[in-house]
């Protein structure tokens, strides 16, 4: 008997109305209910939590891979009610067995992973392959593997030199294929898988947050500009009958439906190394998971075989599992699951406890840490309020090498056009300012030619 890989420990946090849950990742079984993992798990790991101890994902109903197998599209379906219909007797085609007929949702994607970099998902997709094909496969069938090779492997990715004195986490973070501006659609064929396939016709898609949000934005923006082209066209058309009615046939032609269309049937959702996700735009994230399972304005699949609750609008994000895999547990996480996700069975968190001591015990002198509070009235003005806070009571007490450290970059524009307006000598360090001007700007600080240091978070 194969022995099992020893997983570490955990421990489990269940909210009210979720099922019991094994304190052994490997044993537990996510098929249902939102999942939120906080542990360090190697990328290549990301499926083997939700699989047995052999490798096979346990939720077959989530595989779009066993239904295509199964039912073979949409022409075998259609065979398989004729075929009932003209062997059954009359009236014996009962609403059960029309029910079990049920497969799809509203659009064909099912599965939405978001992963913060290239690298990552090149990860993802050849464990898929791995996963279909086996290890031992010398030759998968897999089409435009060529092309994914090139674009999402580390053949020219970033390499850090040996000399810079850097941590390793950040050298095996930074070192490959980092873009992350990225969308790939994936379809599921019986013995084949089928990359850079529209995602109107993929079972799986696999992005970054911010290569799906422009995606998102520039069909938004055409299907806009297309809706008013249209719309001035029929009035200008609006006396005459005969081109009246081919405008309105040619807007029926060219009508694409809305640019989240592909979203609205999405059952599995996957957030890859959510807290490299903090590091770039987490407003992305937030963004994205608005738009899933909405009302499609254009329905491509065969309504009679759509579930009943994928065809009651808000009901499916009530049916859509979210997997987060964290390395930090950080409150954002928590607000995503409550603001954004709505599973019937509820939510399990799984955090695995540090091996290791805790940073701040390493500290050799101590710092005193003073926490702020002031008054919001209401969400809409706690920025404002925050940044008259920070004016008024914080900056009069900075003195002769303080370093202001900013989360958010919007803030850091906005101290920064303030501390410019004040006349004030500091240096700043953000992401977008070339390598050459960081170190500058660090030795002038270093040297006391500045009072302030203003830096980003990022």
């Amino acid at each position: 008997m194969e022995k099992r890989r020893k997983t570490p420990k955990t421990a489990v946090k269940l909210c009210e109305g979720a099922p019991k849950l094994d304190t052994s990742s490997s044993s537990a079984k996510f098929d249902f209910f939102n999942a939120h993992f906080c542990v360090g798990v190697p990328e290549h790991e990301l499926f083997a939590l939700s699989s047995d101890g052999e490798g096979e994902p346990p939720s077959r109903r989530h595989s779009p891979s066993v239904e295509r197998a199964e039912l073979r599209e949409d022409e075998v379906g259609k065979q398989y009610m004729c075929h009932l219909s003209s062997i059954l007797p009359k009236g014996a085609l009962t609403d059960e067995l029309v029910e079990q007929c049920r497969d799809q949702g509203l659009a064909r994607p099912k599965v939405l992973i978001l992963a913060p970099m290239r690298k990552i998902a090149h990860t993802i997709v050849k464990t898929m392959v791995a996963l279909m094909f086996g290890e031992e496969e010398e030759r998968p069938f897999v089409q435009r593997l060529a092309r994914f090779e090139s674009e999402f492997g580390d053949a020219d990715g970033n390499q850090i030199h040996e000399k810079r004195t850097v941590a390793q986490d950040y050298r095996d973070l930074m070192t490959g294929n980092v873009d992350d501006c990225f969308r790939l659609g994936i379809g599921l064929a019986k013995k084949c898988l089928k990359l850079y396939t529209p995602f109107t016709e993929s079972d799986i898609v696999v992005c970054s947050p911010l290569g799906l949000k422009m995606l998102l934005d520039e069909a938004a923006e055409v299907s806009e500009k297309s809706q008013k082209r249209h719309k001035k066209s029929a009035l200008l058309l609006l006396g005459e009958k005969r081109r009246k009615t081919n405008t309105e046939n040619n807007h029926n032609e060219e009508d694409d439906g809305g640019p989240n269309d592909f979203l609205a049937s999405i059952e599995v959702f996957i957030v890859e190394r959510a807290d490299i996700m903090m590091m770039q735009n987490w407003e992305h994230l937030q963004s994205v998971l608005s738009l899933l399972n909405g009302v499609p304005r254009r329905v491509r699949t065969d309504i009679t075989r759509v579930r009943r609750w994928a065809a009651q609008g808000t009901h499916a994000r009530h049916y859509r599992q979210t997997l987060l895999f964290t390395r930090t547990n950080a409150v954002e996480a928590h607000a995503l699951f409550a603001q954004h996700c709505a599973n019937f069975s509820g939510l399990a968190t799984v955090v695995q406890r540090p091996l290791d001591p805790p940073l701040v015990k390493q500290i050799c002198r101590p710092y005193i840490q003073e926490f702020h509070r002031f008054n919001a009235v209401s969400p809409e003005e706690q920025a404002e309020q925050r940044f008259q806070h920070f004016i008024q009571q914080i900056f009069p007490k900075c003195q002769s090498g303080t370093l202001l450290f900013v989360p958010s970059y919007f803030d850091f524009v906005r101290v920064r056009n303030w501390l410019k307006r004040q006349s004030e000598h500091f240096v700043q360090l953000h992401e977008y300012a070339p390598a050459g001007k960081v170190a500058k700007a660090r030795n002038v600080f270093a040297r006391g030619d500045r009072r302030l240091m203003l830096m980003t978070e990022r």
